[in-house]
């Protein structure tokens, strides 16, 4: 990374890079300049991209967000016209890989264009998508252990490709909050604390599996 960086003259401030020094120096080894994502040429052909750090243990740290999603909206989609079949369906996936040295710093590994095969989408990801679904309509399971709250969502442990968990950074089951959305069917509670609502929880999103996109880049490692 330091010789990337210091051939497109990204200098560090404070001893660190920018925040998002993959994405400029994808942008870079591509020969466009500012934001990636927001490049005409990726906009025209719905290329989202996607900066991936493999461990020096060779796994990635962190699965892959999408935009959370609404509640209410969610529940009222058919799986053909649904948010998540059209991000993945007509959307490619633009991966740039970056592989851990033994000194702790990254090299660029390689990248490449990347759309989810039509036999996992239509398959196990979509069985995720309308469990999802019936998960919200019958009232999300909530269970607060004392310290954070647990729900019945799909977890990347069942390693079904996609799982659900929060998008907010902090987890919030207050009314109106920032970081909550509504729910459209009252939660079904155990062990909840009083100032927490029985309508609104934590902002959710789908995640691509860790170890599945693991599997899609390893012919670039």
């Amino acid at each position: 990374m330091d010789e990337l960086a210091a051939r497109f003259n990204i200098e560090k401030k404070n001893d660190k890079y920018p925040y998002n020094i993959n994405a400029m120096l994808a942008s870079h080894m591509l020969g466009l300049f500012g934001d990636l994502q927001k490049s005409e040429e990726f906009i025209k052909a719905n290329i989202k991209v996607k900066t991936i750090r493999v461990k020096l243990n060779g796994k990635i740290k962190e699965s892959m967000s999408f935009p959370s999603f609404k509640f209410k909206e969610l529940i009222n989609e058919n799986w053909e016209d649904s948010s998540l079949n059209m991000m993945l369906d007509a959307s490619k996936l633009f991966f740039v890989v970056f592989r851990e040295q033994e000194n702790g710093s990254y090299i660029f590994s390689g990248a490449k264009f990347w759309s989810m095969p039509s036999k996992d989408l239509m398959t196990t990801v979509k069985s995720v998508w309308k469990e999802t679904v019936t998960t919200i309509r019958q009232g999300v399971k909530l269970i607060y252990t004392g310290k954070k709250v647990k729900n019945n969502f799909i977890k990347s442990s069942d390693k079904r490709i996609i799982h659900v968990r929060p998008h907010a950074s902090v987890a919030s089951y207050e009314v109106n909050n920032v970081n909550a959305d509504e729910l459209p069917v009252t939660a079904n509670w155990t062990n909840k604390p009083e100032e927490y609502s029985d309508n609104w929880m934590t902002k959710q999103c789908f995640w691509l599996n860790n170890d599945y996109v693991l599997e899609q880049i390893k012919d670039i490692l």
